[in-house]
């Protein structure tokens, strides 16, 4: 394959609220925002140097149907890699402080040996998974996350506190990745493989499948899991609430014109193609009906209104089509 997949990008969430999801995501969970299409439609970031949006939020419409993580097909979650411990420690007391206030729900709270996890809805019933790698044996395991999750989870809800402190901005590290429910899990495993060169490197107890670029690092991108629920809805992208589409990156322009032709010849249906100012991008839907997008961030200096970055400029074909 001419091509490989670099890293994961961003998540599209279309949101009830949108200055609701934008202020949690902000004040609660550390994100900033960095850009803005047309009038209610943000991009945030952790790091806007490395990554100019990890999530974006845009509006719904009214009567969509909302997130269902327990059971749609589609996006059961989307992950996030923390600094450390302590940075991970903080976004729990800040997400048990505002609960009640933002309507948002913890969910787990685990070590799992070699990370902790925390998992926790927004007021839609998106779920988020934020993890970072467990502390040394050297550290405190008093001041682990696991330990102090467990005992406040099962002393109940929180009780009313001052405002959380304003997060750390360079907590979060990392896009990681993004966890797909999926009708059939073999099908879409070979799609990833075939489409994209991805590999599973890892599976766990709940049937899990982790996906990595076939390159020999082993950083998962991509992770799928088995439907449970025979009736689950199917994504309805760009008409529901929660995910619109997801994102990965590859590392040049001229890569993205060999996932292009590998698309071509392949048989992968292509939804259409944009050019977004900071990326040039090409989406196309999964065997569940996902939209997912693969892209090529614009070196700065090329982008066509720096002062507006986020400015699209239609489809981008005819620049895929060309050969030198």
């Amino acid at each position: 394959m001419a091509f490989k997949i670099t890293r994961a990008g961003h998540v599209v969430l279309r949101a009830t609220d949108v200055p609701r999801l934008k202020s949690f995501l902000e004040k609660i969970v550390g994100f900033s925002t960095y850009g803005r299409a047309g009038r209610d439609f943000y991009f945030l970031t952790s790091h806007p140097v490395t990554n100019h949006h990890m999530i974006a939020v845009r509006p719904g419409k009214p009567g969509e149907r909302l997130p269902d993580a327990e059971r749609q097909i589609g996006m059961a979650s989307i992950a996030y890699e923390m600094s450390d411990a302590a940075a991970l420690g903080d976004l729990y007391g800040r997400l048990r402080r505002a609960e009640a206030a933002q309507d948002c729900r913890i969910l787990a709270a685990e070590d799992r040996g070699a990370i902790h996890m925390l998992v926790f809805a927004d007021f839609d019933g998106n779920r988020y998974e934020f993890w970072c790698p467990a502390p040394g044996p050297e550290a405190e395991r008093i001041q682990s996350l696991a330990l102090r999750g467990a005992l406040d989870l099962a002393a109940g809800p929180a009780e009313p506190a001052a405002p959380p402190a304003p997060p750390a901005k360079i907590a979060i590290r990392r896009t990681s990745h993004l966890t797909l429910r999926s009708r059939d899990l073999a099908r879409a495993q070979a799609f990833y493989e075939t489409a994209l060169g991805l590999g599973v490197v890892a599976e766990d107890e709940r049937g899990r499948r982790y996906l990595a670029p076939g390159d020999g690092n082993r950083r998962i991108v991509l992770a799928l899991e088995p439907a449970r629920h025979p009736d689950a809805p199917s994504p309805t992208p760009k008409a529901m609430f929660g995910m619109e589409h997801f994102s990965l990156e590859v590392g040049s322009f001229a890569d993205l014109q060999a996932v292009w032709r590998h698309f071509k010849a392949s048989g992968v249906s292509v939804d259409h193609t944009q050019d977004h100012g900071v990326t040039a991008s090409i989406y196309f839907h999964d065997p569940d009906g996902n939209l997912m997008e693969i892209y090529h961030d614009v070196p700065r200096a090329e982008i066509a209104v720096p002062e507006d970055p986020f400015v699209s400029a239609g489809g981008i074909e005819e620049r895929l089509e060309r050969v030198g």
